[in-house]
């Protein structure tokens, strides 16, 4: 028979692994959701365990490149909209959080799964030369967010239909 801590830590490892399969589910959905509110083809969207047992999550979308876009105006909107597209995983992932916990402190450990999609969006900021360094840049990212959170709350019953999707 397993003594009491051994059923503690399989149930505490069992929530902490459900927990984290629903928080990326949220996370790809909020990609999905706003990628294809801006026009992007989402290729497909999965949920998966790694070899180590962990979640991890990836969507895989198509939208223009470069040489496909004949004007500025449609340049501009592919970049910014590609920018938002790498916050809007970390920003359903918050907001849902918001939504159980009723709280705005999201725990930093939660956020590991976003930083390639962080790195990425600063890339592509930088690449773009939309905000200069330091101020300008934080004050972007906050400005950007803060549509994209307007846009997945507008349509956060899609969100939550793609999450329980990809949770199912």
């Amino acid at each position: 028979m397993e003594n009491c801590t051994d059923s503690v830590d399989k149930s505490q490892k069992k929530a902490a692994f459900t927990h984290n399969l629903i928080s990326t589910s949220y996370h790809e959905a909020g990609h999905t959701i706003y990628g294809l509110l801006h026009f992007m083809k989402i290729e497909s969207v999965q949920i998966f365990k790694d070899e180590c047992n962990h979640v991890n999550g990836y969507t895989h979308f198509d939208f223009f490149s470069a040489g496909d876009v004949v004007s500025q105006d449609i340049l501009n909107f592919a970049v910014y909209a590609d920018v938002c597209l790498r916050y809007a995983g970390l920003t359903a992932e918050k907001y849902h959080f918001k939504t159980i916990s009723g709280s705005d402190k999201f725990p930093m450990f939660l956020k590991d799964g976003s930083s390639e999609d962080t790195m990425m969006a600063a890339k592509l900021i930088k690449q773009y030369n939309l905000a200069g360094p330091g101020k300008p840049r934080t004050k972007l990212k906050k400005k950007l967010i803060k549509s994209i959170l307007q846009i997945l709350q507008c349509n956060w019953e899609s969100v939550n239909l793609v999450a329980h999707g990809l949770f199912d």
